[in-house]
């Protein structure tokens, strides 16, 4: 299974994380805290347990963090 990572446009610190495709399926109120930028993507097994278990559990993960900080896979 691949994710994939956008940001958000008013708030560069907002990170997403979702499914491959999955983005539109998104609850309503997190689509609206965009306009959302694409970005990377990558295999979810490489994702630190904590957000692959988010992942599983609620479908997205939220992450604040500044753009330079955040690495998804090296959390």
């Amino acid at each position: 299974m691949r994710y994939e990572v956008s940001r958000s446009g008013t708030d560069n610190r907002i990170n997403l994380i979702c499914r491959e495709g999955a983005f539109y399926s998104l609850p309503h109120s997190i689509l609206h805290l965009g306009p959302w930028q694409g970005g990377r993507k990558g295999e979810v097994e490489r994702l630190p347990l904590h957000y692959r278990l988010t992942l599983l559990e609620q479908g997205f993960v939220l992450v604040y963090k500044h753009p330079l900080e955040f690495e998804p896979e090296a959390c």
